[in-house]
């Protein structure tokens, strides 16, 4: 890696490609679930004012559960732990509306969010990452079947 260190990350954005506000995201992903790894799906806002961000898939490498959260405008946070073999293919995916975010996984919604202030009422763009925690020496890999987005 360029800092010398024994590992690189990866990362794939939607910004400035393409950029919404309101609709329903959904990747298919096959995440690695070992100890240094932490995976995400995410969407930040497209003019880099963060917060918001909205989760909607985001792993510490724990290979039986993966975290949904928003971290909305004023602090405020919501997270559920959702309880899965992320080392199996699953789509997860994210309705997001003026009023509610809904998180999915495989077709069925498994959280909500309803805190009107906090959900993103600007337009957002998707990230897909796999990050590198601490000083991982094992090697992993995310797999990507496919990204989409529905307005």
């Amino acid at each position: 890696s360029a800092l010398g260190l024994p590992y690189t990350s990866g990362m794939i954005q939607s910004n400035p490609s393409f950029n919404a506000e309101y609709g329903y995201a959904e990747a298919r992903i096959k995440a690695p679930g070992v100890d240094g790894s932490w995976p995400a799906f995410w969407m930040i806002p497209s003019n880099y004012d963060w917060p918001p961000e909205v989760d909607i898939f985001e792993n510490f490498g724990d290979a039986g559960s993966y975290k949904a959260s928003n971290l909305g405008h004023d602090s405020n946070v919501f997270a559920n732990v959702i309880n899965t073999d992320v080392t199996a293919w699953h789509t997860y995916g994210l309705l997001w509306s003026p009023t509610k975010l809904t998180w999915f996984l495989d077709g069925v919604a498994v959280a909500n969010e309803t805190v009107t202030s906090s959900i993103p009422q600007q337009s957002m763009y998707m990230v897909l990452d796999l990050a590198v925690r601490d000083t991982a020496t094992a090697t992993f890999t995310t797999q990507v079947d496919y990204v989409r987005y529905w307005q």
